[in-house]
């Protein structure tokens, strides 16, 4: 007859506890191994590429071509519009003045804002013939002293000539008198006044005229 025998529990998990501890220390070695056999595979893999590094060749530089157009150069005058924007500041300015008096009998087509004058052209004139009408007058003037001075000049001959004569008995506070040098020397100066105020008659009427000092707009 067969008899079954009773096994207590607290055997069972007492034997379950050993194959359980033998199993995990088990386990623990193999990963260790594994572990140094990837570091030590890492390490020879890294060991071989350092002592066996790739070497680049050298090669010749390869040579590059460059597509141009190529067209003949002609001499030509171009305009080139440059578009900007800013503030434009001249470089000189004159206040327009007009040196005489009188009616403004002429303007230019140019005196207006955008206007340009070149040097020496005209801007406006003012009435001359009254200055003109100055001019021939001081004109006559002149000549009129031109005269007196040519006849004063004939009577100084005439005066050395009587001096010459009466030499002896002229005294000599006289002698200036007898020669008529102060009728001479007024004379003189009667044509050089008279010169002088032709030429600012000449003056003021050529300021009749009033002209660009410079390029200007």
């Amino acid at each position: 007859m067969l008899s079954r025998k009773s096994i207590h529990p607290d055997k069972i998990q007492k034997t379950h506890r050993a194959v359980g501890s033998g199993l995990s220390r088990s386990g623990r070695v193999v990963g260790v191994i594994l572990g140094v056999i990837v570091l030590g595979a890492g390490a020879a893999v890294s060991a071989y590429y350092l002592m066996n590094k790739p070497k680049a060749k050298r090669r010749p530089p390869r040579s590059a071509s460059v597509l141009v157009e190529v067209m003949p150069v002609r001499h030509r005058t171009q305009r080139v519009t440059l578009r900007a924007m800013g503030t434009v500041v001249a470089a000189q300015t004159i206040r327009l003045a007009p040196q005489v008096s009188g009616d403004i009998v002429q303007v230019s087509k140019e005196f207006l804002p955008g206007g340009h004058f070149d040097t020496g052209d005209l801007i406006l004139r003012i009435d001359p013939r009254d200055y003109q009408f100055v001019v021939k007058q001081k004109a006559y003037d002149v000549a009129q002293a031109e005269r007196d001075l040519k006849l004063e000049l004939g009577q100084q001959s005439v005066a050395r000539r009587e001096y010459e004569l009466l030499k002896d008995a002229v005294e000599k506070e006289d002698q200036e008198l007898v020669l008529r040098k102060p009728q001479l020397k007024t004379a003189k100066a009667a044509l050089e006044a008279a010169q002088a105020y032709l030429a600012k008659a000449e003056l003021d009427l050529k300021r009749t005229d009033v002209r660009a000092r410079f390029n200007a707009m």
